[in-house]
């Protein structure tokens, strides 16, 4: 599978290579909590079910006090007209806590589905890293940033305002993550097929999540260098976890 995979985003990579450095979106996570909060009670946990489009995003990462919550992970294109061929990423849970589900979503569209194939689609164990989430497109939708896509994609909206600039903005899929004990954070990084789009040039650049530095998808394998989500105890939560902590010492 996995060599599948490097060999159809390599053959993604190959349409067109003259293109400048360009920053040409960002991956990021929104809080299913907030999303609801902010678009009518409504959630996009269905790939086939509710279809919604992503409308009312909170643009920061993630930074809540729950013991557990659901992450939509959506991509905005920065670039007019763009398509992407492959959107390749692992996802890790650093600190205590653990990544327990995920679903990554190949939406069957008017024409045709998103993605040939995804990697790692959807899974219910839990783990610390899901790594290889790799959405390849070679010949089928791929994720767009037109005017096509916004009366075919139902998962795709070009009106979302970001800053002040409207951009593509397309749901990708959700990842859930529990906590156990202090905070947990995610992080998405570059996995090993890279990501590339119509046009472009492995230098292109990719935003992960808000607040850091972009991330150049070569070479592979790429970190990102802050959280893009986190769930951290409330301060009364943490001082009554000292003070089991102190009494059990004190037992002993």
């Amino acid at each position: 599978m996995r060599k599948l995979i490097a060999a159809l985003a390599i053959a993604g990579l190959t349409v067109g290579f003259a293109q400048a450095q360009t920053e040409i979106g960002r991956l990021f996570f929104q809080d299913k909590a907030d999303y609801m909060a902010n678009n009518g009670g409504a959630d996009l946990d269905s790939e086939l079910g509710a279809r919604g489009t992503p409308d009312v995003l909170t643009y920061a990462n993630p930074d809540g006090t729950a013991a557990s919550a659901r992450y939509y992970l959506f991509w905005e294109s920065h670039l007019a007209n763009m398509k992407m061929n492959s959107i390749d990423i692992d996802i890790r849970a650093v600190g205590a806590g653990n990544i327990t589900a995920w679903n990554i979503y190949n939406t069957n569209i008017s024409i045709q589905t998103r993605w040939n194939g995804i990697g790692n689609k959807t899974t219910t164990g839990t783990v610390s890293e899901i790594t290889q989430i790799a959405m390849i497109n070679v010949t089928q939708f791929g994720v767009q940033n037109n005017a096509t896509a916004n009366t075919q994609d139902p998962h795709y909206n070009r009106n979302v305002e970001d800053g002040g600039s409207v951009r593509g903005t397309t749901l990708l899929g959700w990842v859930d993550v529990a906590r156990t004990g202090a905070s947990v954070e995610l992080f998405i990084d570059v996995g090993p097929a890279l990501i590339a789009r119509s046009g472009g040039t492995p230098q292109d650049r990719v935003f992960f999540g808000f607040g850091d530095a972009s991330v150049q998808v070569s070479p592979a394998n790429n970190t990102s260098t802050a959280f893009d989500a986190r769930l951290t105890p409330e301060p009364a939560s943490l001082a009554l976890l000292g003070l089991g902590a102190l009494a059990l010492r004190r037992r002993r």
